[in-house]
Formats: C-alpha cells, structure tokens, sequence
C-alpha cells in the first residue's frame, strides 16, 4: 500500500446516536480499539486517506459533539458519508452531488405523496 493510502471509515458507537469519521491503515486492529460492540458502517481505501478524512470532518463539523471525532449525524448525514465511501471516497464533490440527488428524491417523494392524497380525497368524495 502505497504511503498515502489508507483507510477512511464511519463507526457507530453502541447504545448512543454518535458516529466516528476516522482513519487508520489497519482497519480491523482500529475497529477493536473502539468500544465493545461499536459497528463499523462503511470503510474505504482512499488515496490521501488523511484530507479525506479531513474534508468529511470539516463537511460535519457542526455535528461534532465528543472531540474532534464523534458526530451526531442525522440519517441522511450517515447515508451520504456511506455513500461516498462505498464510492471510493475519490472526490469531495461526490458527495456534494449525493446530498443534491438525495435532497431531489426527497421533493420528488413529497410532491408523489401529495398527489396520492388528493387523490384518495378526491375518490373519497366521490364515493
């Protein structure tokens, strides 16, 4: 592995709604140096593992609650960040993108839901 690269990973901390965005080159020895039953949700290989890193701190930095390490991200928040390293963590401006197509999905969900129930209404009163 080549200096630069190594890994970038999101952990939930058991029984609590916190979230480590962290590092390591030895993900599986990093893991167990987390609290007991704490659950890896996503790892990536990424070259300049560190700015990776770095940049999805910086991204949640309002979310910090514990350090500099643990977050409390919303669902939308946890699925980005797994998004963008199952992606390959490549480019910060991925998971810009997905935050955009995810936040489109969600309008076009409401507006779709909205019309199911104008619908339904508009048969109710017919019948």
């Amino acid at each position: 592995m080549p200096v630069n690269d190594g890994y970038v990973y999101l952990v939930k901390l058991p029984f609590r709604n916190l979230y480590k965005i962290g590092r390591t080159q030895y993900p599986e020895v990093r893991l167990k140096g987390h609290v007991a039953g704490s659950e890896m949700l996503a790892c990536a290989l990424c070259p300049d593992y560190k700015t990776v890193e770095r940049d999805l701190r910086n991204r949640y930095k309002s979310k910090l609650v514990k350090g500099r390490e643990w977050f409390n991200l919303s669902v939308s928040q946890i699925k980005e960040v797994i998004s963008f390293l199952n992606a390959g963590a490549l480019d910060m401006d991925l998971l810009n993108k997905i935050a955009i197509i995810r936040k489109q999905w969600e309008l076009i969900d409401t507006f779709l839901l909205s019309i199911q129930i104008k619908q339904r209404r508009h048969y109710s009163a017919m019948d």
